[in-house]
């Protein structure tokens, strides 16, 4: 894990198109990153397979550098948002675009720039949802090398149940409730 002190943290930050993922970068902007930090914004577009005919072969290839120039958008836009949320802001900011399983790339991420936090929105999904289709905060929530913060969107809250259930849990959940 990265060393924190005068040259400040290391965050990495993994978004996609979604309202969570703008949360949690608003949140990181507004409450957790300060100056002389440094911030690796990480998108992870999906993966065409592989096909096996030339015209096929075609598509895949347009379809990929339409995915990285989508991507590319997406990064520009939460760097320009980053600004917004804080204009005074003396922190290097890197952009980066992968390619896979989102769980995956956020991690091989992790492990390059080798951040005190991953930072990442929560979708919302219930626990069903979670259960057949994965959930990539939770992936990389269990298996990081540091600490992740998961930023729920502002319709999702901590359940107190859970909150007064862990230690120390009912103050941080004090906290993020009120961040939204």
């Amino acid at each position: 894990m990265a060393a924190g002190g005068a040259a400040g943290r290391i965050f990495l930050i993994a978004v996609d198109d979604s309202e969570g993922s703008r949360h949690a970068l608003q949140y990181a902007c507004e409450k957790v990153v300060e100056d002389n930090d440094r911030v690796t914004i990480v998108h992870v577009r999906p993966k065409i397979e592989e096909v096996d005919f030339y015209a096929a072969q075609t598509y895949k290839q347009e379809f990929e550098e339409q995915y990285l120039r989508d991507s590319h958008k997406l990064l520009d836009k939460y760097q320009k948002l980053a600004s917004t949320y804080k204009p005074s802001f003396k922190s290097e900011w890197v952009t980066k675009s992968a390619c896979g399983d989102a769980r995956e790339k956020v991690l091989e991420t992790a492990h390059e720039v080798d951040p005190d936090v991953i930072v990442m929105g929560s979708h919302g999904h219930g626990a069903i949802t979670r259960v057949l289709l994965g959930s990539v905060s939770d992936h990389v929530a269990h298996a990081a090398n540091c600490a992740v913060l998961i930023v729920p969107t502002p319709h999702q809250s901590v359940p107190s149940t859970v909150a007064s259930a862990i230690p120390g849990m009912d103050a941080l959940s004090k906290i993020v409730n009120s961040a939204h």
